[in-house]
């Protein structure tokens, strides 16, 4: 917005629209006029065709119509608007914001508002819509939720409906664009390796590795050998020199996954690394010197940690120069169909299936609390594409007791073609134990037996797969 800012100083005494239409057509971006009214006065062509309607169809009309399909301001949703930012401070606000692409889907656009005085006093909201670039974000949220896996990419974005998620999102793109140390508070689940994904992605270390370490396996006796590497006959065994997880992330990130788990030397060691920049491989002679950002996560409250002597305060004050919370799936509830018909998507290309929901699993769904969050969402739809007989997805296969609605209640998402009857499975499981035995054995007997396959399949490693089998006596 900046390189327009000479013209519209200049162009303050054009209050007829003739001339603020001219004025926004000079702009490359999609660019809008907004009155105090909320009214959009003009619009370029470029913000007609992100919306694909003509500019007769957006003068007249309030922004939150055109942008949000809604009849109200969204600041009355809880977002953060631009229009009663820039109206109330009198200054440029940014922000990203979910509007109506056009096509009956949506898109995350950041919106720079700013204000434009006019000689009679009055203001106008000029906002500059860019699209936000989701072609490398890390929107995989199979393999993100995956602790035991590294995080990778995908060309598509994670739904996120909510004011609270637009805001965290926001407040993420705000963060990659320093080098500061991060750290991503909010219950197991929520998505916090998915943020620092997001994070690295979109700052100017995307081009290194992200590297993640899960603070809950390292153990005190490995924690040099782990982190730093070690050289050639370091110890019994160490034939070959290894290149530790710090290395690994020269220029890039390294993600501390659970630092809350640290024990107290070990918080000492990683201090020391964070303020030194310098390792030294086990059984070396020279330090090296090391470059990346850190991000630090946890679902414990740190701050009580540390006044309970639990956790340093020196280093949670180093972890914690940018702090902010994932906020929990049953505080953003318009996320939860949104996601799970992403994942239904993603399951249904992996395994060729074309499975929806029942208005009966959408209510169960939707009245759910997920203490396991966006993870618990997409196991329990992982389970049920397993589970349903039919593309039908009712409320029991999903894990919850089959409850039947009025006649009167909204269709089923995902498809208009849905049977009348849901058969039952002939055997139900009463308790979750059984639930997934029944689980592992029908994807064992799904793919051949291929336990590495079933592994990837449940979003949990082989080793934990084992467990599981052993436990149940499944093979």
């Amino acid at each position: 917005m900046s390189d327009h800012n000479t013209r519209f100083t200049t162009a303050r005494t054009k209050t007829n629209h003739c001339g603020f239409a001219a004025l926004v057509d000079t702009a490359r971006d999609p660019l809008v006029l907004i009155d105090k009214n909320y009214q959009i006065i003009a619009a370029n062509a470029a913000y007609t065709d992100i919306h694909g309607i003509s500019s007769e169809q957006v003068i007249g009309r309030t922004c939150y119509q055109v942008s949000h399909g809604r009849n109200r301001p969204c600041h009355e949703f809880g977002d953060d608007c631009p229009h009663q930012q820039v109206f109330k401070q009198h200054r440029c606000h940014e922000v990203q914001h979910q509007h109506c692409d056009g096509h009956g889907g949506y898109e995350r656009v950041r919106i720079h508002g700013q204000i434009i005085p006019l000689d009679n006093g009055e203001y106008l909201l000029a906002e500059r819509v860019t699209k936000v670039d989701t072609q490398n974000e890390p929107t995989n949220i199979d393999s993100a939720l995956q602790s035991d896996q590294p995080p990778q990419t995908s060309s598509e974005w994670i739904p996120s409906l909510s004011p609270r998620s637009q805001k965290v999102f926001h407040q993420l793109d705000m963060a990659a664009r320093s080098d500061a140390p991060i750290l991503l508070l909010g219950e197991s689940g929520v998505g916090k390796e998915m943020a620092a994904c997001h994070v690295h992605r979109h700052s100017q270390r995307h081009r290194a590795q992200m590297v993640t370490i899960d603070c809950t396996t390292l153990t005190e006796s490995l924690f040099e050998a782990e982190l730093f590497g070690h050289e050639a006959g370091a110890y019994t065994g160490a034939n070959h020199q290894i290149q530790g997880l710090i290395e690994q992330a020269q220029g890039g990130t390294l993600f501390l996954d659970e630092i809350g788990e640290l024990s107290m030397p070990m918080q000492a060691k990683l201090l020391r690394l964070l303020e030194q920049r310098r390792i030294r491989r086990v059984g070396g002679r020279r330090d090296i010197e090391v470059d990346f950002r850190v991000i630090a996560a946890t679902n414990r409250d740190l701050e009580e940690s540390v006044e309970q002597g639990q956790f340093r305060a020196d280093l949670y004050y180093r972890l914690a120069c940018i702090s902010m919370t994932i906020p929990c799936l049953r505080d953003r509830t318009e996320d939860i169909l949104p996601l799970a018909q992403y994942f239904i998507e993603q399951i249904n290309k992996k395994s060729g299936r074309q499975c929806c929901l029942s208005a009966n699993a959408i209510e169960k769904l939707q009245q759910h609390d997920f203490p396991g969050n966006i993870r618990e969402l997409k196991n329990r739809v992982q389970r049920a594409i397993t589970l349903a007989e039919t593309t039908h997805i009712e409320p029991h296969h999903l894990g919850f007791e089959t409850q039947i609605l009025p006649n009167n209640k909204a269709p089923s998402m995902g498809s208009a073609r849905q049977p009348q009857e849901q058969p039952q499975d002939e055997y139900t499981p009463t308790s979750l134990a059984e639930q997934e035995h029944l689980l592992i054995n029908r994807l064992l007997k799904a793919f051949s037996g291929h336990r590495r396959k079933v592994a990837e399949a449940l979003g949990i490693s082989e080793r934990t797969l084992y467990r599981k089998l052993k436990k149940h006596k499944a093979t």
